[in-house]
């Protein structure tokens, strides 16, 4: 969801609209009947549904997560398709195989069609910040982290069953990339004090903050967890 409507509302500033005053998406989907595919495509369609005045969504082709076929699909419904305005990837390497393949055409990514993906790869970072890729959304590598935190705390008798706690993804974008970036680096993993995001021993803290919003004043300099 966060994908499409990153590069809907691109892609309308931007006035990337067809003929018919709408902007025209096609979709490459992941690998046949995953969930994961499934449940990106579902995010996809809702943002579709959300925009439906100002958005077509000409087709979604199935794809299998990797550049090779993406490149493959996107020349071919290239030459179907003439004013496509935006192509959404369920993951970066999607991403990277359709916009090579539009170069490949002539057209100029993020110029003339803009591109999203899922993964925060660091070579869709570095597309973010030359323009070539819109968006690239992810949040879930933390999980584990968070997941941690939780059974520490539980571990010392405060239990989470009443928190209602959800996992977010973030969009990265070029308003942001520079902020978020650094959270990719490991060598400023050591710097996350995980104790800021525990009510253990974050006395004040009310309800836990499980977002990548939430680690930028969580990053201190610290020997150990």
């Amino acid at each position: 969801f966060q994908i499409a409507e990153n590069l809907i509302k691109r892609a309308l500033a931007m006035g990337l609209t067809a003929t018919d005053g709408k902007i025209h998406i096609v979709v490459i989907a992941g690998a046949y009947a995953t969930h994961a595919s499934e449940e990106r495509i579902r995010g996809l369609k809702a943002a579709v549904e959300k925009y439906a005045k100002s958005v077509k969504l000409l087709q979604v082709f199935t794809g299998d997560w990797t550049s090779k076929r993406a490149q493959g699909i996107t020349k071919s419904f290239m030459q179907r398709y003439k004013e496509v305005g935006v192509i959404w990837g369920p993951n970066d390497t999607t991403a990277f195989g359709a916009i090579d393949a539009v170069i490949s055409l002539g057209k100029k990514p993020g110029k003339d069609i803009l591109f999203g993906g899922c993964g925060w790869y660091k070579l869709a970072i570095q597309k973010v910040r030359t323009g070539t890729l819109a968006t690239t959304v992810d949040g879930h590598f933390m999980e584990g982290a968070w997941s941690l935190v939780l059974i520490h705390d539980y571990h010392y008798k405060k239990d989470f069953i009443l928190d209602n706690i959800q996992m977010r993804m973030l969009s990265i974008d070029k308003n942001n990339v520079e902020k978020y970036s650094k959270i990719l680096d490991k060598k400023f993993w050591h710097k996350i004090d995980f104790k800021h995001f525990s009510k253990i021993y974050s006395t004040r803290l009310k309800k836990y903050g499980f977002s990548l919003n939430e680690i930028t004043p969580g990053f201190r300099k610290v020997d150990h967890f």
